[in-house]
Order: C-alpha cells, then sequence, then structure tokens
C-alpha cells in the first residue's frame, strides 16, 4: 500500500493510529471508540497488546474481528515496555502519516480532520501537537470537574518551531512537553529520528522520543485542543510518583540526552546547556526554589 487512500473527497493521506496498551480494560473501549467516531475517514488503526494480564486483548480482538480492513492486532508475549510498542506500530503501519493514542486516553472527533490540514497547510513541518486537557473529570466526581487543566504551550498563537529551540523550552519548564494522544507526524520524520527508544520502558518513553524529532525537525505546535489526557492512579505516571522514582527517572533520561546530544556533534551549545540546567534543577530543587526556578524541576510529566 503506498500510505495513500483514495475515498470520496479525492486523495487523500491515510493516517495510521498505533494505541500501544497493557491493562487498560476499564479504558480501552472508550479510547478505540475516540478514533472511531472521528470525522476524518482515511484511518487505519493498530492495536499493540504488551503482554497484558487483564481483558484488554479480547476487547482488541472483538474490534479486530468487527472491522479486520482497518483495525489490526499485534501482540507481544512478554512486556517491552510501551516504546517498544509503539515501534512495533510503527513498523505495521501503512499510513504517511503516524498519530499515537494511549489506551486510557480519548480524542475529540475532529482531531484528524484538524491535524491532516494543517499539515497539509505546513509541508515543512515533521510533527505537530496542540493543547492537550488533563482530564480528571472523567470520573464525574464534581470535586475533580475543577482540576481539569490545559497546561501552557508556551507559544502565544498556532506556530512553527524550529530545531532545537522547542527542546530547549521544553527542558526548561517554558513550554509544556506534549502529550502522545496530542502528536501526529510524517513516516519520513520518525524514520529520520530511528523511532522511540526502546530502552525507555515507562517513565519520560516519550520526552525521548520527542527530544530527537525536535532536536531536527520544524515543529507546528497549534493552539487547539483535540485529547483528553486521563489521570488515574493506576497511570505509569501516577505509580512512578507514588514510589518516589519521578526524579531518579528524570535524571536518567537527562544523562541518556546528554550522551545523545554529545553524539550528534551538534554546533549550537543551546541545547547542551539546557540540559545540563535542567539536570541541576532536579538534582538540587531546594535550592532552585530559593531562586525563584522551581517551575523548571517538575515539568509535567506524561504516563
Amino acid at each position: 500500500m503506498s500510505g495513500r487512500h483514495a475515498g470520496a473527497t479525492g486523495t487523500a493521506p491515510l493516517v495510521s493510529v498505533v494505541i500501544p496498551f497493557r491493562d487498560v480494560a476499564p479504558y480501552f473501549p472508550e479510547a478505540i471508540e475516540s478514533v472511531r467516531a472521528q470525522t476524518y475517514p482515511h484511518w487505519e488503526l493498530i492495536l499493540v497488546d504488551d503482554a497484558s494480564t487483564d481483558a484488554s486483548p479480547d476487547i482488541a480482538r472483538e474490534y479486530a474481528d468487527r472491522e479486520p480492513a482497518r483495525v489490526r492486532v499485534v501482540t507481544h508475549a512478554r512486556s517491552l515496555g510501551a516504546s517498544a510498542a509503539r515501534n512495533a506500530g510503527i513498523r505495521a503501519a501503512r499510513g504517511s502519516l503516524i498519530a499515537f493514542l494511549d489506551g486510557d486516553d480519548v480524542w475529540l472527533p475532529g482531531k484528524l480532520d484538524a491535524q491532516v490540514a494543517l499539515l497539509a497547510q505546513y509541508p515543512e513541518v515533521g510533527m505537530l501537537y496542540g493543547e492537550t486537557e488533563y482530564w480528571y473529570s472523567w470520573t464525574g466526581r464534581a470535586e475533580d470537574v475543577a482540576r481539569d487543566l490545559f497546561p501552557d504551550l508556551g507559544v502565544d498563537h498556532t506556530t512553527v518551531v524550529g530545531a532545537p529551540s522547542l527542546l530547549v523550552r521544553c527542558l526548561l519548564g517554558e513550554a509544556a512537553v506534549p502529550c502522545p494522544c496530542s502528536i501526529i507526524l510524517r513516516r519520513e520524520a520518525i524514520e529520520r529520528a530511528g523511532g522511540f527508544e526502546d530502552r525507555f520502558t515507562g517513565m519520560f518513553d516519550d520526552q525521548a522520543f520527542y527530544a530527537k524529532i525536535m532536536m531536527n525537525e520544524p515543529v507546528l505546535v497549534a493552539r487547539e485542543r483535540w485529547d483528553r489526557y486521563r489521570r488515574h492512579p493506576a497511570s505509569v505516571y501516577s505509580m512512578a510518583k507514588r514510589a518516589g522514582t519521578v526524579r531518579a527517572d528524570r535524571l536518567t533520561y537527562l544523562a541518556w540526552l546528554s550522551d545523545y546530544v554529545e553524539s550528534r556533534r551538534l554546533t549550537s551549545t543551546a541545547v547542551r546547556d539546557a540540559v545540563r540546567r535542567a539536570a541541576w534543577l532536579t538534582r538540587f530543587p531546594r535550592l532552585a526554589r530559593v531562586v525563584f526556578l522551581s517551575r523548571w524541576l517538575d515539568p509535567i510529566p506524561r504516563a
């Protein structure tokens, strides 16, 4: 398949939607249905089972059996983590555009229509994302409604941010790190970056991938809202926070990023300096608070 699909409105790009999942049965049908509800019709859905132990695989197979022409299941015999699962989905994808959704998050119906149109309008960009709702009110509890929020994108309007300045801004807390449920990329941008880093099996798996993209590709940051990132106690971030490992995980990510930056032999020192500053601020949070830099310490991590 060429990566393009002809529809009633003419030739339009096929979007491959990759959902990695592990033990998300309570939320999984809502995630899948949010893809099926898209007003943009030219999509395929790849569900990557990272060795689930609950009913999630049964749910995935039910959807694949219902729509075998556009829904497929890829299975890992043992858990390899979200990065490896996303890479497996990318390898199975047939589309020229690739979008990601986690099995506990949801899209709004017009997401793909809007994003495909924007990518056509900005052919120079490799990745696009918008504002994500941090969704607490899914519980239906009145006290959670007020907790819903939209982290500041760090741009005043929809704009193209060149490499590597967006990475610097994310590292220093001057721009919100995107959620996987918001991004869409051109396949060739993913291939140039080498995909996700399999070594990151939990925390910061997404940020390692974004770093590789943002170091090399112009990125379109859109002041539009298309998706909901569900906050719940069983998420990767929530479990890491309870275990007290978030800071150590962030330092591991920053150490990897420092090595990666050195391997790229960048002529600009901006990323290298930002990585060093981010690591210092993470190691010494109390001192950072004293100098009013605490907003850089805990950029909202992604599960």
